[in-house]
This record gives C-alpha cells, structure tokens and sequence, in this order.
C-alpha cells in the first residue's frame, strides 16, 4: 500500500497505520509506504511512536519526500488515501495517471468529482468500510487490474494537458460548456 502526501493531522496517516494494526494478520505480507514530509513534527513524532507500540517497524516504511515518486507509484499494489479535508486531491490524479487503483475516504466535493466508486477506485467512510475494502482489493488481483486502468483511461480523458487547455480556450471564449 502507498501514501503520497504530507505528514500531518489534516491527512490523517495514523488512521492507515491503525487499520494496517488490525488487518496485520489477514494481511500478513502488507505494507504501508509514506512517501511524503513532515509537517507537523509532534504528529510525525506520534506516529513513529505509535508505530513502534504496534510493533509495525517492519511493516510501515517512512520514505520521506521524494522529488519524484514514480517509482513508488510503480511498486504499489494500491493507494491508501485517508485525508478527512482536501483542495483537490493531486496526488489522487497522479496515482490514476499510474493506473493504481484507489482506497480513499469519501470527501464530498473531493473525491465525487473523479472517483467513482466501483469503477476509478473504491470509497471508503470508516474503520470498517475501509478494512472490507482494503481486503477487497487485496485479495481480488483483477478488481485492482480493472480499477487501475479505469483510473487511467479517466484522468488522460479528463485531465489531459490537451483537454485541459481546450477547457481553458472555451472558458476565454464564453462557452458555457468549458
């Protein structure tokens, strides 16, 4: 599993930690990759804390920031994605770009608007909706397969520099259907 994104409370990543904790034994080759900075320094500290209490050292993986985190994208079998406040969501683009399937917490006027739950990636409201999600994609291959290329064909139709820049020219020029 991946995290891309900031350390802090905002993202809530102590949730993924926590859920990893309670699904350890039917995930029992699971990881949890952060890739991202710290924020927020007593959250970091927190969660390296808690890691350690959990007894998660192996499983959870602290990267950091990367400049660019292609690779990690390419390593994952998901992201995880529990941020409870989002502008847009950037890094949820990037990850459909890279046709990984998505597990992310429902964020009205967020996620609504390039998520679709069941085709672009799954949506999440709680422990235990996340948790029969998480064991959905793990244990369905061809679910994250359908997943990943449904995000993929969505962000290139949708977010395209092309089509992004057609939206930009209509919007200059008065379209109400930029």
């Amino acid at each position: 599993m991946l995290f891309v994104g900031a350390i802090n409370p905002r993202k809530d990543v102590r949730f993924l930690v926590e859920r990893l904790n309670v699904l350890r034994d039917e995930l029992p080759s699971a990881r949890l990759f952060l890739v991202g900075p710290v924020l927020n320094d007593e959250y970091g500290e927190d969660l390296d804390r808690r890691i350690a209490e959990l007894g998660l050292e192996e499983r959870v993986v602290r990267v950091g920031f990367v400049e660019d985190p292609t690779e990690y994208y390419a390593l994952a079998d998901a992201l995880v994605f529990a941020s409870r406040l989002e502008g847009f969501g950037n890094v949820l683009l990037e990850a459909m770009a890279h046709e990984l399937p998505l597990l992310v917490r429902r964020l009205p006027g967020v996620t609504d608007s390039f998520v679709e739950h069941g085709r672009t990636g799954l949506l999440f409201e709680g422990e235990a909706d996340y948790d029969a999600q998480l064991l959905r994609l793990a244990r369905e291959p061809e679910l994250r397969a359908a997943l990943g290329r449904a995000a993929r064909a969505e962000v290139v139709a949708r977010f395209s520099l092309e089509t992004v820049a057609d939206r930009y020219v209509a919007l200059y020029h008065g379209r109400p259907d930029a």
